[in-house]
């Protein structure tokens, strides 16, 4: 029963500290496009935009209905439950793999992990994603030990709802295989390949089917450009590739949690590898997770499962310390305490300004400072309330961010912007057309995107933060002959 009460604990402690951070950050350019996939999919097709590789994110979102009023705090909240049924099944299933202790006292870390903290304020198709993953981990666990065909049923359609979400999944497809092949077992032989069986069949119909619709033509979809999403690297660059990678990952890991728990992580994981079941089970989600590392761009959002497995696996380390002697209870008792009060302290922080929390310099860039931010876009939309004019256009990366705000109240209009800057005579087009049916307020970011400036009174500047982007409104109106 204590046990029991333990697991209710951590759980609602998981869920109550992140709760509380979810309005700690404006939104980001990728919740905003998704959400817009999400608005637009009632009008064109529940595959509209499939290319982009998560379909089921749009799905879950478009339930919510979170873009009839803007609230980006609807879809944070609907990810957080999520995310909060991975961690069931993370601290579930280092508690089959190993013993309780160290799960309790692995996920006491993770509960106040500032990356996690930080990725469960943000709402993003890669979270939502690992944790299917973690269930579909747990279902393998119980399944190779207890052989239910309800296991492998389960774990097949959890890897295929990982990939719905996220199309980075696929290394993952390997985890029944390599579980059934390696893990140790009473089930015979005979029982342990009909549930791999079951599993990948389970997985391949999913998959088959819904790809099957697509490539069918049923709905007119390109199935090959969702293929193409998923490129990596050439092989021949996979070594040197690798070296420099995991430097990167390890170098934002310590930016985010400092060189002490980067130590205890490391012995963990040497914890973890002196016991079978839990080498065996690392191996399994190990490899697809290199694998990971290895395809395309990289960016620190993708490495919420990677992170999550070396912080609950430093719980093995604490249950050493807190088993042998009392020094040793004594250390760890003081090792949760600095951790819990330090990633309180972090979490109190971004709540009351983001901006002065520790992130790594790209997470600062990224989310805080470059074009794909949502600062500044409160100011603006509070002078654009108070400012008369018929239209507002926006020419910013982030517009539809911006047009979510104020849906409510004012309507946005958000061309295309490319990248390359070839819709900039199509902007300068869109000005001239609605300023001949009235007056028009026009947001300019200072990026080769867009145009550079508009013929008309200049109104207020938004620098965002370090200097980084800027945003300025103008008043366009017909010329006077």
């Amino acid at each position: 029963m204590r046990k029991r009460w333990a697991f209710i604990g951590w759980v609602w402690l998981f869920f109550g500290v992140r709760v509380l951070l979810l309005e700690a950050l404006p939104p980001f350019i990728d919740e905003a496009f998704h959400l817009h996939i999400a608005e637009q999919m009632p009008t064109t097709s529940p595959f509209h935009q499939v290319a982009e590789g998560r379909l089921f994110t749009n799905w879950y979102w478009l339930i919510f209905g979170s873009y009839e009023n803007g609230n980006f705090w609807v879809i944070r909240y609907a990810d957080l439950l999520i995310l909060t049924l991975g961690f069931v099944a993370l601290l579930a299933t280092l508690r089959d793999l190993s013993h309780p202790v160290p799960a309790y006292l692995g996920a006491f870390l993770l509960i106040w992990s500032p990356y996690h903290l930080f990725f469960s304020a943000v709402a993003l198709s890669d979270a939502l994603s690992a944790t299917w993953i973690c269930v579909a981990w747990w279902l393998a666990v119980r399944g190779i030990r207890h052989g239910t065909r309800f296991t492998a049923v389960g774990c097949g359609l959890a890897l295929f709802v990982a990939f719905g979400f996220k199309i980075t999944a696929l290394p993952f497809f390997i985890l029944p295989l390599v579980m059934g092949v390696l893990m140790p077992s009473s089930l015979s032989p005979r029982q342990r390949w009909a549930w791999v069986a079951s599993a990948l069949l389970t997985l391949a119909v999913s998959v088959g089917g819904f790809f099957g619709v697509l490539i069918g033509g049923v709905l007119g979809y390109d199935a090959l450009a969702l293929a193409r999403s998923t490129s990596s690297s050439p092989l021949l660059n996979w070594i040197p590739q690798a070296l420099l990678r995991l430097q990167t990952v390890a170098d934002w890991f310590i930016a985010y949690n400092g060189w002490g728990i980067v130590a205890m992580s490391a012995l963990g994981v040497g914890w973890g590898l002196r016991h079978e079941r839990v080498r065996v089970g690392l191996v399994a989600v190990g490899i697809p997770c290199l694998a990971v590392l290895m395809g395309g761009k990289l960016f620190t959002r993708y490495l919420y499962l990677h992170y999550a497995l070396v912080l609950i696996l430093s719980g093995g380390v604490l249950s050493v310390l807190w088993a042998r002697h009392r020094l040793g209870r004594i250390v760890a008792g003081g090792v949760l305490a600095w951790v819990s009060v330090s990633g309180a302290l972090w979490a109190w922080q971004f709540m009351r300004d983001s901006l002065y929390a520790r992130l790594p310099l790209v997470d600062q860039r990224e989310y805080m400072m470059s074009d794909a931010s949502g600062y500044g876009l409160a100011e603006v939309a509070t002078t654009i309330l108070h400012t008369e004019a018929d239209t507002v256009i926006g020419l910013l990366s982030n517009c539809q961010s911006l047009r979510y705000l104020l849906i409510t109240q004012r309507e946005v209009l958000c061309p295309r912007v490319n990248p390359n800057g070839e819709d900039i005579p199509r902007h300068l087009e869109l000005i001239e057309a609605t300023v001949q049916q009235g007056t028009a307020l026009v947001i300019l970011e200072n990026s080769p995107y867009v145009p550079a400036t508009v013929d008309g009174e200049f109104i207020t500047l938004t620098v965002r933060p370090n200097g980084l982007s800027a945003l300025r409104l103008f008043r366009v109106e017909q010329a006077t002959p």
